[in-house]
């Protein structure tokens, strides 16, 4: 069966928090998320993506699991126990 193509506007003016310290894959997944039209915050670490979270609502997180300062483990549950 034929695939069915990606809808393009999927995020279309999403709020989307990425949390990731690499940064190719930061630069790849920023690059598919704006061209989505999604607007992208980027952070480095857990600790940051809780900061940024306390600051103001995202409609998703995309958490990588193995950051410094604060891991993805650690700040989503974090972020689970306020609430947000």
């Amino acid at each position: 069966p034929a695939r069915k193509p990606a809808d393009e506007h999927l995020f279309e003016g999403a709020s989307i928090l990425l949390a990731e310290d690499n940064e190719a894959n930061t630069l790849i997944a920023t690059k598919f998320l704006k061209n989505w039209g999604a607007k992208v915050v980027h952070v480095a670490n857990g600790k940051e993506a809780v900061e940024q979270v306390q600051r103001r609502s995202f409609d998703l997180v995309l958490m990588d699991l193995q950051m410094p300062e604060m891991d993805g483990y650690e700040a989503t549950m974090l972020i689970r126990q306020a609430g947000h």
